[in-house]
């Protein structure tokens, strides 16, 4: 059997179109092909068929649609050649229409510097170059310096193409563990070096011009990175390989506190300043929520699954944070008003944000459409094709009931009342309403006067070890001598963690 794929794409400026072609000596899903060919398409659910994100357009020899396909597609998408990459199997000549956002070597989120600003001829005589990286589940984001002022020289942002692999670190972890039993050449690792090679290139320096790098990440990114097993991470007694602190090959890695408290976590709390108070908590939220409580001198460290609804997977209409998502909402007169970034109109969203679904929970429950028990009668629409339904609410409060019963299972015997400053960290807690967090049931009441967005801190932690190296021995201290608390075998987190599901009484 002959199988032969034509991807095309459309160029930057949209008047030409590029096409590539590879064959196969069998069939083959369409998502397979699509990462093959370097095309990294959201597929939070890592190609189950169950979330319905990696829509592409296809025709020519596809088999017929899957029955998680009819679920998932609308009639109109049908009819518009829409297929679900993981499910569309290519039976011969085949052609795909690779989505713009899809990842070819990297796809640029944004540059907060002109490329002149950063080249490297700005860099003369004694000075070096050097590399901070962030390792995000959901992002690289990277920052370059001139060594040894500390300059700032630029900063960029990409998707995380391990995203194709699916939305959580367990998901990845699973993929790479069926596939080192088949021999592959450890595609998440490749993914990661891909596009660390492309942010280095889009700075015009390559990988000899940087004379250090600072990584951080979470541990199982980490593991990615470095070539290690990740497979002791994901199941008992969740020992990793290593919890690194030196350099591995080019970069310098921060030391992890445990298999779901890394390098991030420590450079987010070097960054914070959370040493400075007497008591402070921290917490940066995504799909695993890293919770940090600095008392008594030292740290105390948790964990908490949250999954991926709070970045927009496994959401029916849920997106990541850019151009088109719902990402806030308030109730005005009696009526839902909703935000979409980019500035667009309500009736050209996209879909909905982690931060939009907790302002529109928030917002439904002011309007009585959702009971305390988290009840809403049918889907509710708040754009044009764009609605929040029952399983979507149901998602949020698991996840909000995680975040939250690991708040309180770390506080365990403290009064909110001593936590000095609540630092909320990550790019999901960049967009948060802090009301509307304490009305779902996400933070405690008591620490929203003293919340702190902080945005990325974990990359502004690896930037003060790159430019500050002292830092470093400052880092590694708090992660050697940190408490940590294992969740999963915690009785009194799964008590909360059920007694949490409901939404607050008075909304």
């Amino acid at each position: 059997m002959s199988v032969k794929i034509t991807f095309i794409t459309e160029n930057k400026d949209k008047d030409n179109k590029n096409s590539r072609v590879l064959s196969y000596s069998e069939t083959v899903p369409l998502l397979f092909a699509l990462r093959d060919v370097g095309a990294f398409i959201y597929a939070p659910c890592g190609g189950a068929g169950t979330c319905g994100k990696c829509r592409v357009r296809a025709w020519g020899d596809l088999a017929p649609l899957t029955a998680e396909e009819v679920l998932h597609l609308t009639q109109k998408e049908i009819d518009d050649g829409i297929r679900l990459a993981c499910k569309a199997v290519a039976t011969g000549d085949a052609f795909v229409y690779v989505p713009q956002d899809a990842i070819f070597g990297g796809n640029i989120i944004m540059h907060c510097e002109s490329r002149e600003a950063w080249s490297t001829d700005n860099v003369s005589g004694t000075a070096k170059l050097g590399l901070a990286v962030d390792f995000g589940t959901t992002t690289v984001a990277a920052r370059l310096y001139k060594l040894p002022s500390g300059e700032l020289l630029g900063e960029t942002e990409r998707k995380n193409p391990q995203a194709s692999y699916g939305a959580d670190i367990i998901s990845r972890i699973t993929y790479a563990s069926s596939n080192a039993q088949r021999g592959d050449n450890a595609p998440l690792t490749r993914a990661l070096y891909d596009v660390t090679s492309d942010i280095i290139g889009s700075f015009n320096v390559a990988l000899d011009d940087i004379f250090d790098i600072v990584a951080v990440g979470n541990t199982a990114m980490l593991h990615f990175y470095t070539e290690l097993d990740p497979s002791g991470i994901a199941r008992a007694p969740f020992k990793p390989q290593s919890l690194f602190g030196g350099y591995f090959g080019h970069a310098y890695i921060p030391r992890c506190v445990s298999s779901y408290v890394g390098a991030d976590a420590i450079a987010a709390a070097v960054a914070s300043g959370i040493t400075d108070h007497r008591c402070a908590l921290l917490c940066d939220i995504g799909t695993n929520c890293e919770i940090l409580l600095w008392r008594d001198g030292r740290l105390h460290c948790c964990a908490a699954a949250a999954g991926p609804a709070l970045e927009g997977a496994g959401i029916s209409r849920g997106m990541t944070a850019t151009g088109g998502a719902i990402d806030a909402a308030y109730v005005s007169d009696g009526k839902l008003h909703v935000h979409v970034i980019g500035g667009e109109e309500k009736e050209n969203a996209r879909g909905i944000c982690g931060s939009g679904l907790i302002a529109v929970t928030s917002a439904l429950l002011q309007m009585g459409i959702i009971d305390e028990s988290g009840y809403m009668e049918k889907n509710f629409e708040l754009a044009p094709d764009v609605f929040i339904t029952p399983a979507d609410i149901r998602a949020l409060q698991l996840a909000k009931a995680a975040v939250r019963a690991g708040i309180d299972t770390l506080c365990d015997g403290i009064n909110m009342d001593e936590i000095e400053c609540f630092y909320i960290a990550g790019s999901f807690g960049s967009g948060l309403d802090i009301d509307s967090c304490v009305r779902i049931g996400l933070f405690p009441k008591e620490l929203a006067r003293h919340a702190k967005i902080i945005g990325n801190a974990a990359l502004s932690g690896a930037s003060m070890m790159l430019t500050a190296p002292h830092l470093r021995e400052i880092a590694a201290h708090l992660a050697d001598d940190a408490g940590y608390r294992e969740l999963s075998t915690d009785d009194s987190f799964s008590r909360r963690f059920i007694e949490r599901i409901s939404f607050p009484h008075g909304n």
